[in-house]
Protein backbone atom coordinates (compact mmCIF):
# COMPACT_ATOMS: atom_id res chain seq x y z
CA UNK A 1 0.00 0.00 0.00
CA UNK A 2 1.12 3.50 -0.58
CA UNK A 3 -0.38 6.92 -0.21
CA UNK A 4 -1.21 7.07 -3.94
CA UNK A 5 -4.21 4.88 -3.02
CA UNK A 6 -5.70 7.83 -1.13
CA UNK A 7 -6.69 11.30 -2.29
CA UNK A 8 -4.91 13.00 0.62
CA UNK A 9 -2.19 12.28 3.12
CA UNK A 10 -4.76 12.66 5.90
CA UNK A 11 -6.87 9.87 4.35
CA UNK A 12 -3.77 7.68 4.11
CA UNK A 13 -2.90 8.07 7.78
CA UNK A 14 -6.56 7.93 8.79
CA UNK A 15 -6.90 4.49 7.21
CA UNK A 16 -4.67 3.03 9.91
CA UNK A 17 -7.30 3.94 12.50
CA UNK A 18 -10.14 2.12 10.73
CA UNK A 19 -11.67 -1.23 11.62
CA UNK A 20 -10.88 -2.41 8.08
CA UNK A 21 -7.15 -1.98 8.72
CA UNK A 22 -7.26 -3.31 12.27
CA UNK A 23 -9.08 -6.46 11.17
CA UNK A 24 -6.63 -7.22 8.34
CA UNK A 25 -3.23 -5.57 8.72
CA UNK A 26 -1.76 -7.94 6.11
CA UNK A 27 -3.75 -6.33 3.32
CA UNK A 28 -5.80 -7.89 0.56
CA UNK A 29 -5.14 -10.51 -2.07
CA UNK A 30 -5.23 -9.26 -5.64
CA UNK A 31 -5.96 -11.39 -8.68
CA UNK A 32 -3.51 -9.79 -11.12
CA UNK A 33 -5.36 -10.87 -14.27
CA UNK A 34 -8.69 -9.55 -12.98
CA UNK A 35 -7.07 -6.30 -11.82
CA UNK A 36 -5.38 -5.73 -15.19
CA UNK A 37 -8.65 -6.49 -16.98
CA UNK A 38 -10.48 -3.92 -14.86
CA UNK A 39 -7.73 -1.37 -15.53
CA UNK A 40 -7.80 -1.96 -19.28
CA UNK A 41 -11.58 -1.74 -19.40
CA UNK A 42 -11.44 1.77 -17.95
CA UNK A 43 -12.32 1.20 -14.29
CA UNK A 44 -11.64 4.51 -12.51
CA UNK A 45 -8.47 4.69 -10.41
CA UNK A 46 -10.54 5.39 -7.30
CA UNK A 47 -12.29 2.03 -7.74
CA UNK A 48 -9.08 0.14 -8.56
CA UNK A 49 -7.35 1.20 -5.35
CA UNK A 50 -10.38 0.95 -3.06
CA UNK A 51 -9.66 -1.25 -0.08
CA UNK A 52 -12.65 -3.44 0.80
CA UNK A 53 -13.99 -3.02 4.33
Amino acid sequence: MNCVNFATEAEFFGYFETDAYKSNVSGISIDAEEYISRYRSGTPREDLVKIPA
